[in-house]
């Protein structure tokens, strides 16, 4: 079925994928503008490699999403232009009155094969930026519940009317320890744990994120010259 499909679609066909976690509607459109083939693929890497290996080269219009990037690079790596759709420029599929997964791909389909500015298609970063902006979002991940859970035992203790010196994040926990009474120890105590822990991690992700400025973004410490802009900061511009 799929040779056959194939030999249906020939040149200057396009498809339209409509993203979900875990299925794909896909709607292939032939150069007349004919749907040819709909098909629903589970949203993984090997159904993907499968379908679109076994097609002549497409354009494929997809919208931006969680799933897009790798899906974007799989598609790509089998030799087919690929599209990726801005969302804010796709109101007329999400505000459609007929909205659904097979009408959703078709329309993407129709857009990237009339005129694909009408998608105003973004370029995704690479796999290696994606993996690196992982370790910072992660970082900035703890940095949060640590900060969620300070802010916990400062309210706690102060609602039995101790109030705690400020101090550092990095020096919480030890400092506050003595702080704590012996009525609070079973409450506050394995949260003073966790944020010590915490800390720890987010020293461990400090120096990855520093290795890889290091390694692979060399402007990082020309953006760190700027007064106020650490190479964090730096970084996850870049």
């Amino acid at each position: 079925r799929k040779n056959s499909a194939a030999n249906a679609i020939g040149t200057g066909a396009t498809a339209g994928v409509d993203l979900g976690d875990r299925f794909t509607q896909i709607c292939l459109l032939d150069a007349a503008g004919s749907v040819v083939l709909e098909r629903r693929l589970p949203t993984r890497k090997e159904a993907f490699e499968r379908f679109f290996r076994a097609l002549p080269a497409l354009r494929v219009a997809l919208e931006a999403g969680t799933h897009s990037p790798w899906i974007a690079r799989v598609i790509t790596a089998l030799g087919h232009e690929v599209l990726v759709a801005n969302p804010r420029r796709l109101r007329s599929i999400s505000g459609s009155v007929r909205k659904s997964d097979r009408v959703d791909a078709e329309q993407l389909a129709r857009l990237g094969r009339s005129d694909p500015r009408l998608l105003s298609p973004i370029t995704h970063r690479s796999e290696t930026a994606q993996v690196d902006l992982a370790l910072i979002h992660a970082r900035d991940l703890l940095v949060r519940t640590r900060t969620a859970l300070a802010h916990h035992v400062r309210c706690t203790l102060k609602s039995f009317g101790i109030l705690a010196p400020k101090h550092s994040t990095e020096s919480f926990a030890k400092k506050m320890r003595p702080h704590v009474p012996r009525a609070l120890v079973g409450a506050l105590v394995p949260v003073i744990d966790q944020i010590e822990q915490l800390t720890a991690q987010i020293g461990d992700f400090d120096r990855k994120i520093e290795a890889v400025a290091d390694e692979r973004y060399q402007v990082v410490a020309r953006l760190s010259q700027i007064h106020g802009v650490g190479r964090l900061t730096a970084l996850a511009y870049v």
